[in-house]
């Protein structure tokens, strides 16, 4: 997604509620971002990454839905300008598109 206000274009994503399980937060997040619904059992942990930025250490855990599994209409919520689809070469291919934390986490799943 292309969120407001920011030049990269970034996955939909954020912070947990501190009594939320991160996989009910990232299906609450993809469905307030995007319109994308999913059920939780539909999604597949993929990596959990510790990354820093401007001081601050966190955990980026990122899943994985398959499109087809999922229901809703694809909308861009209240923080995105617009979204799209695009495929893992060309976030890999798109430096000044894309934030580096996103494609590092492509590619160590790739090499996995």
């Amino acid at each position: 997604m292309n969120p407001v206000s920011k030049a990269d274009w970034e996955f939909p994503g954020g912070n947990p509620e501190a009594d939320e399980e991160p996989i009910d937060a990232a299906v609450c997040e993809l469905a307030e971002e995007t319109g994308i619904e999913a059920d939780a059992s539909d999604v597949e942990l993929l990596t959990v990454t510790h990354s820093e930025h401007l001081d601050r250490h966190y955990n980026l855990i990122t899943y994985l839905l398959e499109y087809e599994r999922a229901g809703g209409t694809l909308t861009a919520g209240v923080e995105a300008e617009e979204l799209e689809f695009w495929t893992i070469d060309r976030i890999l291919s798109s430096p000044t598109e894309t934030r580096q934390v996103d494609r590092d986490v492509l590619r160590s799943t790739i090499n996995e």
